[in-house]
């Protein structure tokens, strides 16, 4: 099974978190959020970690996949770290 991390739980953050619970290879492991109202959210209704630094949830090494839920401006930067540092 998968380990996943959302990293964004803003508008589409917890889409992905839904998708995840109803799907039978993967799970969420972890929420990426700097605003801790809506990672306690998160993490109450999942039991999932939290992180507020995303460079500390790119040491995980549980974490598998990323779902990068966070604005668009942010992707290519937070894409590119994760293919750098996850490979």
């Amino acid at each position: 099974m998968k380990k996943a991390c959302v990293v964004g739980y803003g508008a589409i953050g917890p889409v992905h978190a839904a998708a995840l619970e109803q799907c039978s290879e993967a799970k969420l492991w972890a929420v990426c959020e700097v605003n801790k109202e809506r990672a306690e959210k998160c993490k109450e209704q999942y039991g999932c970690r939290i992180y507020e630094d995303f460079d500390e949830m790119l040491k995980d090494p549980e974490i598998d996949v990323v779902h990068i839920c966070t604005p668009h401006y942010l992707h290519l930067w937070q894409r590119r770290r994760c293919l750098r540092e996850r490979r």
